[in-house]
Order: structure tokens, then sequence, then C-alpha cells
């Protein structure tokens, strides 16, 4: 029982020295926490991340503008139509009454021809 004891223990001694000297040593591919280049990255994402959030509100307001514009052509179209659908059928109220009208004028004239007023006829003066 004691050699497995043993082993597991120098196994993790071995492990452990090797990491500290990772940590210790950054030429190594691995970065230390407080180098000044940690600090440069994190200023840089930092900065990236505002000017992205600035970018998106500015998305944000131009699509919101565009929505309120789309909306309002949108009622205006309505009743451009509204009032197209009224002027024609005011259009088509004013041409059965001018055909009506049109009957009953060549009606009456007809009837006014047909009267014999004796305009016909040559006058005996």
């Amino acid at each position: 029982m004691m050699k497995s004891m043993n082993n597991t223990d120098s196994s993790m001694n071995d492990s452990q020295p090797h990491e500290k000297k990772s940590k210790m040593n950054p030429m190594q591919g691995e970065l230390d926490p407080n180098s000044s280049d940690h600090v440069v990255a994190m200023t840089q994402l930092k900065e990236t991340i505002a000017s992205l959030q600035k970018k998106v509100q500015q998305k944000d307001s131009e699509l919101l503008s565009k929505d309120k514009l789309d909306r309002l052509n949108e009622t205006k179209f309505t009743l451009m139509n509204t009032k197209i659908q009224n002027l024609l059928k005011e259009v088509a109220t004013l041409s059965k009454s001018n055909k009506k009208n049109n009957k009953n004028t060549k009606s009456a004239l007809a009837n006014a021809e047909n009267s014999g007023s004796g305009t016909d006829s040559p006058s005996t003066n």
C-alpha cells in the first residue's frame, strides 16, 4: 500500500513543478496573467467590444427610423387607396346620372321633334 501512495505522490510532484515552470516561463507559449501583453490584449478587446456595441446601437437606430418611415408610408398608401376608391365610386355615380340625363334629354328632344310644332311647313305670311 505504501508503494502505491508513493507512486501517486511522485507523479503529482512531477506534474506540479512542471506547471510552475510553465507559468514562470512565458517563452513556452503560456501567458503570465500579470504580463503587459495580457493587459494590452484585454484593453484591445474592451475597445473592440465598445466599438461593436456602438455599431449595434447605430444599426438599431437606423432600423427603428426605417421602420417608422415604412409605417408612415404604409399609412399614406392606405389613405391614398381609400381616396381613390371613393373617387372611383363618385365617378361611377356621376356616369350613371349622366347617362340617365342623356337618355332624358334625348327622349325630350325626340318628343319635341315629333310634337308637330308646324315649323317644318312653309310659312304663309
